[in-house]
This record gives structure tokens, C-alpha cells and sequence, in this order.
């Protein structure tokens, strides 16, 4: 309650006391000394809480000023965290990597007494329906019978010659297996070794004579010596196999994207050609424009020219 009220009860109680004690000076007098005294207090009412009809002592209010009042501590300001920024680096220049694959060597010219590629592709593929008519068994014994891989390609060879005798070619008295037909193509300057067969793949025409690794041997950085070992010293060399190629598939562009090939198959088969040797393995992890699952590691003409020239031959 404000001042004002204070005033009217004391008012009040002055004239209640005027009337019940009249010339009663003397408590007149005590009464009006300690409402004067203001021994009365009025507690104002709390903020929320209900207003007080009646007068409260002094000691009462200064007892329920004294409580401890709960107090609701504000909450922290939590700030939002600032987005990160990364500092900005200059953007690294990577230099190209340079093609670590060699560039396919020329192997050297032929001249062929059948100049016409399609030709030549067409009298390869006659001949090779004659050797598949004779069903010719895979053998090795005896060498004579030319009936295993080398002894087929030393057919053709023979039949190659028939054609065009200006050129020379390996005889088997002097070179039967394949590796030792390598070795002297290599001699005459008439061998390319791949070491990467996409980039070797427009080197393959009809007549081309195709050398392969061991069944699923990968080969890299491959040499001659590699390829056919060493008989004196026991070391067989990588060659495995060996065909002679009678048509070329190519694109749109004139890449050669496959092969036809007339080869001595395997025991159990007949020599005849085949026609899975692609840019498109037929099976995965199958090597590119291979045998099979056999690398392709060297390639020759079957005709090497007559020439006292510098060999060519693949280091």
C-alpha cells in the first residue's frame, strides 16, 4: 500500500480512539505517539502473488525480504560457429605424363610378286582351306611331318615361296621350332618385338608371322633373348607358339581390330585357323589381339626380302 493509505488508517485510528476513550488524554496521547511512531507497517503486495488485506508487522516483512529469491540465470548466447573457410591455393599444375610406350618399329618393305594386299589375303585363305580339309592332327613326332605349330607355319612358307621366290625364307632343316624361326627373322632384320600390342597393331597384314608368349605369361620390356633362350645353356625361351595371319580386320578408321589366323591348334585338334584374336580380348584379363590367353610378343613378314642392308630387327 502507498503513503496515502497509511495516512487514512492513522486518520482512522485517531478518531476511533477520539471516540471510545474521549478525554482520555493521556491514551489519546499513546496512541497518537505510536502511530506517529509508525509501529504499524503496511507490506506492499508481491509482483504475482495476491494483495494483502491486513497489516503486517515490520519484523514479518523484513523476515520475508530476507528469503533468498530463486534467481533464473540466463542462458549462455551461444553463437553460431563460423563457417570454416579453407584459404584458397593455387591450383597445382600437373605436367603430362609422358607415354612411356614405345613407339612400334617399320618392318622392312617386301616386295611381294602378289602386290595386291586383298589379294594376297584371298590365296592365304585358299591354301589354308586346303590344309583344313587334309585334317592334319597335332603332332610333334616325327619333326618331318610339319604337323605341330612351326611345322604348319613351315607349310605356308613353303607355299608362300611357291608364289614368290625373290624373297627368303626359313627352311626347317635349318630353323623346326619356333623359337629358333624367331631368332632368325631377328637376324635378318625381319622381326618387331611388342612390348605393347595396341600400339603394334597396324603392323599385322596378311602373311604376318605372329609369335606368342606361354599360356597366361605377361610379359614387359621383353628381348629377343628373352623370347627365344638359350638351348646350349638349358634357358627355354618365352616363345610358346607361333601362327602365320591370312586376313586383317580393320575400322572405320584403318585400324587393324582383328585377326584371322592359320595355326597348328593343340593336341586333340586339327590345324586350322581361328578368329578370337581381337582388340577386344574374348575373355577378361585375356591379352589384346593374343592367342588365346597367350601374349602376342613379336611379329615378322613371312617374306624377308633380299637385301645386304642393316638388320632392322627390335633391340
Amino acid at each position: 500500500m502507498n503513503k496515502t493509505l497509511s495516512y487514512v488508517l492513522i486518520a482512522l485510528l485517531a478518531g476511533l480512539a477520539g471516540y471510545l476513550y474521549g478525554e482520555n488524554t493521556a491514551l489519546k496521547r499513546f496512541l497518537t505517539e505510536q502511530i506517529a511512531a509508525n509501529h504499524f507497517q503496511v507490506e506492499p503486495p508481491q509482483e504475482g502473488s495476491k494483495q494483502l488485506t491486513e497489516a503486517t508487522p515490520a519484523t514479518s516483512v523484513q523476515k520475508v525480504a530476507q528469503k533468498p529469491s530463486q534467481e533464473v540465470q540466463p542462458k549462455p548466447e551461444v553463437k553460431p560457429l563460423a563457417t570454416a573457410v579453407k584459404p584458397e591455393v593455387a591450383e597445382e599444375k600437373i605436367a603430362p605424363t609422358p607415354d612411356p610406350r614405345p613407339a612400334p618399329q617399320a618392318l622392312p618393305e617386301v616386295s611381294n610378286c602378289i602386290e595386291d594386299e586383298k589379294e594376297w589375303s584371298l590365296q592365304l585363305t585358299l591354301y589354308s582351306e586346303q590344309l583344313e580339309k587334309q585334317r592334319i592332327p597335332y603332332t610333334q613326332s616325327p619333326a618331318s611331318a610339319l604337323q605341330d605349330c612351326s611345322g604348319i607355319f613351315h607349310r605356308i612358307v613353303q607355299f608362300a615361296q611357291s608364289k614368290c621366290d625373290r624373297n627368303l625364307y626359313p627352311t626347317p632343316e635349318k630353323v623346326r621350332d619356333s623359337r629358333s624361326i624367331a631368332r632368325w627373322y631377328h637376324e635378318q632384320g625381319n622381326m618387331v618385338i611388342v612390348q605393347d600390342a595396341k600400339a603394334s597393331r597396324n603392323l599385322i597384314k596378311p602373311g604376318s608371322v605372329m609369335f606368342f608368349g606361354r599360356n597366361g605369361q605377361r610379359y614387359s620390356n621383353i628381348t629377343i633373348e628373352d623370347m627365344t633362350g638359350n638351348a646350349k645353356k638349358g634357358i627355354r625361351g618365352a616363345i610358346e607358339h607361333i601362327g602365320v595371319v591370312t586376313e586383317v580386320h580393320k575400322d572405320e578408321n584403318g585400324d587393324v581390330i582383328g585377326y584371322v589366323m592359320m595355326h597348328g591348334r593343340r593336341p586333340g585338334k586339327h590345324a586350322q585357323r581361328s578368329h578370337y584374336h581381337k582388340i577386344e580380348p574374348p575373355r577378361l584379363g585375356y591379352p589384346v589381339l593374343g592367342n588365346w590367353n597367350q601374349q602376342w610378343i613379336g611379329i615378322s613378314n613371312i617374306m624377308t626380302p633380299k637385301s645386304d642392308g642393316p638388320a632392322l630387327a627390335a633391340k
